[in-house]
């Protein structure tokens, strides 16, 4: 009886049946499910005349692609200003403003919610956001269609701070987009595109001294903690004269009438941030000349 009962179950539900089963989930009680709504046989035939909405794809769906800020950007605001003007560029996918519909903004301060209405266009332009103070700042986007529906909206969150250089150090500090890094940095950049990209003077970096025509470059290796006696016995050395004959001293700036002023033997590396003169090519190497020092 087992067997012929499995044959028959098999067979209700063979694709051969040329019928599709539909179970109506009603109750969690069986008492509560009809009888009449616990199965229902549909023929092919009558299921094929149901309409079905095809999930439309990702790569279809119109939206509104922010080229200028992105999300998360930080837009220096330099001093004296006490304000930027941010040009926003973007562009949209998969929706035809000239026939679909229009793109509507909303720029919103931190601080300072907006009251405007949104700035709905019916043509690509960039939109000019003027006198945006420190903070952070949103751009509500949609895009609305003919029928005013909405069928994209988004938020992009970008931020204006204080414009700042950077100053390099021995510990790793941030680097923002805007701001340039010396040459000779250990850089450290992001591959996940979430972190930040950070920047550091390495613990073991090269001086590079020009000692004149005859002895052209010399190239040491200096520490933080490496001291400008050190350096001096060092150009001594490859000089081949006595280290008192050597004077390392940090030239004036361009224009500036004062004299090479001659660094502390004591003072190391780090306290008189060498990294920073070497950088700035102010940093110059004399030989005395007569008695010992005569080469």
């Amino acid at each position: 009886d087992f067997s012929k009962h499995q044959q028959s179950k098999n067979r209700m539900f063979s694709p051969a049946v040329g019928s599709v089963l539909c179970l109506l989930m009603l109750s969690n009680t069986a008492a509560d499910i009809p009888e009449s709504n616990a199965l229902v046989v549909v023929p092919e035939a009558q299921a094929a005349e149901a309409p079905v909405k095809a999930v439309e794809p990702a790569e279809k769906r119109p939206e509104i692609v922010f080229l200028n800020p992105k999300d998360g950007d930080r837009i220096p605001m330099w001093a004296p200003a006490t304000s930027v003007a941010v040009a926003i560029r973007w562009r949209v996918k998969n929706f035809d403003l000239d026939k679909d519909g229009k793109a509507c903004f909303l720029l919103n301060g931190q601080q300072t919610p907006s009251s405007e209405p949104h700035t709905c266009l019916k043509k690509r332009s960039v939109i000019d956001a003027e006198e945006l103070g420190l903070g952070t700042w949103t751009i509500e986007a949609s895009l609305v269609d003919v029928s005013g529906a909405v069928v994209f909206n988004s938020t992009l969150t970008f931020e204006v701070v204080e414009g700042k250089k950077f100053v390099p150090s021995y510990e790793w500090q941030r680097v923002e987009d805007y701001q340039s890094v010396p040459p000779g940095l250990d850089i450290r950049l992001p591959l996940d595109g979430v972190s930040i990209k950070e920047a550091r003077i390495p613990p073991t970096w090269q001086l590079q001294l020009y000692l004149g025509p005859e002895l052209s470059f010399f190239r040491p290796q200096v520490t933080p903690a490496t001291t400008i006696l050190q350096i001096r016995q060092a150009i001594a050395a490859h000089a081949g004269v006595p280290e008192n004959c050597v004077v390392l001293s940090v030239a004036p700036a361009k224009g500036a009438t004062a004299t090479p002023q001659p660094l502390n033997d004591a003072s190391t590396v780090e306290e008189i941030n060498l990294f920073a003169i070497q950088s700035q090519k102010n940093l110059e190497v004399s030989f005395l000349t007569g008695g010992d020092c005569a080469r």
